[in-house]
């Protein structure tokens, strides 16, 4: 369950990351970012088991979208595959929290992202569960 101190905390911590800019840099880069957020993340939430792998290759025919990301509950992995989003690593990362419903983890990460990143928020196109880059 989460407490107004995990919220907190997960705000600050996602502003961190917000001024890390996480669509900048090349994949590397960009991975380095999305692994020191959930470093944090997961030592607020007191999930030292939980493991993150970043697995973004052009040769994959879905590498443009996120939509092949996923938590693996047995193994206590969080996989981002293809793009790398923002939305979907704090979807995967709400799975860990809180197990499989799909109706928390969009609920607290899509949460997070727009109180975060209101100005990037708007800017997204809701299609069915998920949210969108729009195209320019």
């Amino acid at each position: 369950m989460e407490t107004n101190e995990h919220r907190t905390k997960t705000l600050e911590i996602v502003n961190v990351f917000k001024n890390s800019n996480p669509w900048q840099g090349n994949v590397e880069e960009r991975g380095k970012k999305f692994q020191k957020c959930f470093e944090d993340l997961k030592k607020v939430y007191n999930k030292p088991k939980l493991k993150l792998i970043i697995s973004v290759d052009s040769k994959i025919s879905n590498w443009h979208t996120s939509a092949a990301s996923y938590f693996d509950i047995r193994r206590k992995v969080i996989v981002l595959n293809g793009r790398l989003s923002v939305i979907t690593f704090l979807h995967e990362f709400a799975h860990a929290l809180n197990g499989h419903s799909e109706e928390k983890a969009r609920e607290w990460s899509v949460d997070i992202f727009k109180e975060v990143f209101p100005d990037k928020f708007e800017k997204l196109n809701h299609n069915y569960n998920m949210y969108i880059k729009e195209k320019k």
